[in-house]
């Protein structure tokens, strides 16, 4: 922190847990029963969602690192 740069470093991170979580929850969206999706298209949950929240992060590390090479 002192160095000014542990943020940097920490912000990174953060997106790649982020994106691990997000692939995570696909993941266990994809293999729920039928019934599960039902209650969660309740909740406003859906594969579209969940795969655009994988891309959102996946666009922002991609930017992240093109700004850091």
């Amino acid at each position: 922190m002192r160095n000014g740069d542990w943020g940097a470093e920490r912000t990174g991170v953060a997106l790649e847990t982020k994106l691990d979580e997000a692939t995570e929850r696909l993941a266990k969206y994809i293999a729920s029963s039928d019934d599960e999706k039902r209650i969660a298209a309740g909740f406003g949950i859906n594969r579209t969602m969940l795969e655009k929240d994988v891309k959102r992060i996946e666009k922002m590390i991609a930017k992240r690192d093109e700004k850091n090479n």
